[in-house]
């Protein structure tokens, strides 16, 4: 019987020629090394590159190989095959040095299973981290220098939190220590269930300041980022707003959500503190606004709806929501963006 399988992962950073050479020993043994020339007339493995003027080009062994990877001359690397009389699977590896991402395709009879386990761990040993993602990429082809999580968390139960919000309550009654890093996971995987978004969760940003990391990250279909900060108890200052307001001036993105997992009435006494972090930043960034003793940031409105509670903005991409119906809440944030904000810009 036929197994097919594979893997994909990313490292930190470019791996070394020296980690390159041991994971094409451990996949393919020294018996690879010269990498035959003509695969298809005489079997075995053979690798081929992208050089950096577009042009692939086939290695002639293993060494040739690892000189033009030392001097940064290769986009991307295939090694493809297998050494039949060694009881091997085919393994076909695609890397990616200036990503750091890889993938592996393996073939191989069910006796080989050992060998398989053996090839994925070696291979997850020098890839170790999720490849990157839509957000990533969208990150990285704006400039930003951040660092992704190491691993996607999801809510595996997550329709039992959703359908029974008293599901909630009570995690949160009997496990507050753990209760608010399980609430931003929580509301990554609204967004990406309820909202087929792309999801990334507590990333860090090179010269963001004092706001810290940021919650969750969203990406819509048609590549709109969408800033979404949690916050789960009641003491709630100006602190956490200013910081928010930080990495919302920062990061610009379509639109910034707090999502307060409170009563609605709860969350419209804080939001008199957002208005006064929002008139102190403002008179900051501008002075010819502090000759105006009476200036004050305009008010925070509810989102027209039938449940108007459940949802409100400020200046029409700062939005807040309470967590007394988080999806309904969300929900009200993005129409009113799409239908209003997106038409009035």
């Amino acid at each position: 019987m036929t197994i097919r399988t594979g893997a994909e992962g990313r490292a930190d950073q470019r791996i070394s020629r020296a980690e390159l050479k041991a994971l094409f020993l451990a996949l393919w043994t020294a018996d690879a090394v010269s990498l035959p020339r003509y695969p298809n007339v005489y079997g075995g493995v053979y690798a081929s590159y992208e050089n950096t003027f577009g042009h692939w080009v086939e290695a002639d062994s293993l060494e040739g190989l690892l000189d033009s990877y030392d001097r940064q001359a290769i986009v991307e690397v295939r090694i493809l095959g297998a050494i039949g009389d060694k009881n091997l699977p085919e393994v076909n590896f695609y890397y990616s040095p200036l990503s750091a991402e890889a993938r592996m395709e393996i073939e191989a009879q069910t006796e080989q299973s050992q060998e398989v386990y053996r090839s994925i761990t070696e291979f997850k040993r020098c890839f170790p981290y999720p490849r990157f993602t839509r957000l990533d990429r969208y990150l990285r082809q704006r400039g930003y220098q951040f660092k992704p999580p190491h691993e996607v968390q999801r809510v595996p139960d997550y329709e039992k939190y959703l359908s029974r919000n008293t599901r909630l309550r009570r995690m949160k009654a009997s496990q507050p220590g753990e209760y608010e890093r399980f609430f931003e996971v929580f509301i990554g995987e609204v967004l990406r269930r309820s909202f087929s978004m792309t999801v990334g969760i507590n990333y860090q940003f090179e010269g963001e300041g004092e706001g810290g990391d940021y919650n969750v990250l969203a990406l819509t279909d048609t590549s709109e980022l969408f800033y979404f900060e949690c916050k789960t108890g009641k003491w709630l200052n100006k602190e956490d707003f200013s910081n928010f307001n930080k990495r919302h001036l920062f990061l610009r993105p379509a639109a910034s959500v707090m999502v307060y997992d409170q009563l609605p009435s709860a969350m419209k006494k804080k939001l008199v503190l957002m208005r006064q972090v929002l008139t102190e930043d403002i008179r900051q960034r501008k002075p010819a606004i502090t000759e105006d003793s009476t200036f004050q940031y305009q008010d925070f409105e509810a989102i027209p709806s039938p449940e108007r509670e459940f949802a409100y903005h400020m200046n029409r991409n700062l939005f807040f929501c309470s967590g007394k119906d988080v999806k309904r809440g969300i929900a009200h944030c993005l129409r009113y963006y799409d239908g209003v904000v997106k038409r009035r810009t």
